[in-house]
């Protein structure tokens, strides 16, 4: 689903049933996440594919498994100075967040730098986990989808910039979108 469509913008339902359906679900969105090329998805929540359930999918890179979250819920937020970064992570304010349902336009988006999350795996197991970084990051816009609210709004909020790729001499580059 692209926006505006208005699934994007409506609260997801919890799933009630982990059954063939769902699994089937998470089939589908798994295929449409690793189709996805330009831009690279590594996030695809249920509301996207037009279904008001409260269910996403994570692979943060290529080679990693696929990760799946029903029922999801943030216990606890961590600030940038309750956790420490790992070597190899981006500091938040260098990254621009996109979105396989808003096409062409990245932004910054002030996030928690770590999580804990409570959810379901696709066995139905309960489970608590903390994310830090790159992958509390995701999690953050994934749950905002199922909450109906997309990173561009979340963007207006803070007062970011928005960007959009052009080419320019056979070089892709980031234009400031004039609001």
């Amino acid at each position: 689903m692209l926006a505006p469509h208005t699934i994007l913008h409506s609260p997801s339902v919890p799933v009630t049933r982990i059954d063939a359906g769902i699994r089937q679900l998470v089939h589908d969105m798994e295929t449409l996440l690793a189709a996805c090329q330009d831009p690279e998805g590594v996030g695809l929540a249920a509301p996207q594919v037009g279904k008001s359930l409260r269910l996403f999918i994570v692979r943060p890179n290529p080679g990693d498994p696929l990760q799946v979250y029903i029922n999801p819920e943030i216990i606890k937020t961590y600030s940038s100075k309750d956790v420490k970064k790992r070597a190899h992570e981006k500091e938040d304010a260098d990254m621009l967040e996109g979105c396989l349902s808003v096409k062409n336009v990245w932004s910054s988006v002030d996030r928690n730098s770590g999580i804990d999350l409570s959810f379901q795996t696709l066995s139905g197991k309960k489970r608590t986990q903390h994310f830090i970084g790159f992958e509390s990051h995701i999690i953050q816009h994934e749950i905002d989808h199922l909450n109906g609210i997309l990173f561009t709004q979340r963007a207006l909020e803070q007062g970011k910039r928005m960007y959009r790729i052009e080419k320019k001499g056979g070089k892709e580059e980031f234009v400031p979108i004039e609001l």
